[in-house]
Order: structure tokens, then sequence, then C-alpha cells
């Protein structure tokens, strides 16, 4: 997750002049289906953003991301959910403040039966014997004055 500064932006003409990098004209990745190692980031030379904020996964799926509320926090944290069933809240130098693990806390509140719809495939051809639940958070809403994060979640079962 990338937090810009708009008053810094390349110019359009500074932009078709740029050399890319070799790692960044990449265009093949698809978040959707492809399998990303965080080993592989690098620091892009042309990058220009003010704080990457890094530990989340977004693999799969869209994940919004969102400031804390001005009047309870005066907007000093981001925080965003993640693929591995997470809520990451970081300081605004991209320090992690704190996570909250939705999966671990929604453990075991789900039943594996028939009729839950998993990955386009309807549960009912699946063996549940083997059956492993996971949760991904796609959105999550700091409360205004409350102490409170409210998550929506995507909960997916998998055989294994």
């Amino acid at each position: 997750m990338k937090l810009w500064d708009l008053r810094m932006v390349m110019s359009r003409h500074d932009f078709k002049n740029m050399v890319p990098d070799p790692r960044s004209a990449r265009t093949d990745f698809d978040y959707r289906w492809g399998s990303y190692d965080a080993e592989d980031w690098y620091a892009d030379p042309n990058d220009n953003s003010l704080v990457t904020f890094r530990g989340h996964r977004v693999l799969r799926t869209l994940i919004r991301c969102h400031f804390s509320p001005p009047g309870s926090t005066n907007s000093r944290y981001v925080y965003s959910g993640s693929e591995d069933g997470k809520v990451y809240i970081w300081n605004m130098d991209a320090t992690l403040a704190g996570t909250i693990d939705v999966q671990a806390a929604t453990k075991n509140t789900r039943p594996a039966h028939r009729g839950y719809h998993q990955m386009g495939a309807w549960a009912e051809e699946q063996d549940y014997s083997r059956s492993v639940w996971k949760t991904c958070v796609r959105d999550a809403s700091w409360h205004p004055s409350a102490p409170m994060i409210v998550g929506t979640y995507k909960a997916l079962c998998s055989a294994t």
C-alpha cells in the first residue's frame, strides 16, 4: 500500500522520458491468480511515494485501506484488511502499530457443512472430512469515536 503527496507527482514529460527499471517493466503479474514472494519486493528508484506500508496480503481479492478517524485518533494510523484473515494497523511512518486476527477470532464459528459456496463450486461437491476454513478480510471500518474496528470478511472452505 502506498501513500503519495499529489503535489509531488512526476510531470508527463519526465514520465515519458523515464527509463524503467527492468524489474518494474514486468506487466504479466495478475493479483487474482499469481503468487507473490514477499522477498521479491524492492524499492523502485523511480517511486516517489511518501511511504510504503507492507505486511498485509492482497492476493486473489481487492482490499480496501483507510485512515483512522480524525476525531478519535487524529488520522495518525492507516489500516487495511488482508487476505491472511487479519486487519493491519500502521503508524504513518509505516511501522506496524498492531494487528487484529479475525481468522483466529472467528475460528470454529462456521460449521463445515453442505451448502456453502466455495470458489465457484458448490460445497456439496466437497469432502468436508478434511476441510479448512480460511478468512479474507476485504474491508474494515474504524468507529469514529469508540475503540472499535468492524470488518467484512469472506470465509472460504477448502479441502486439504
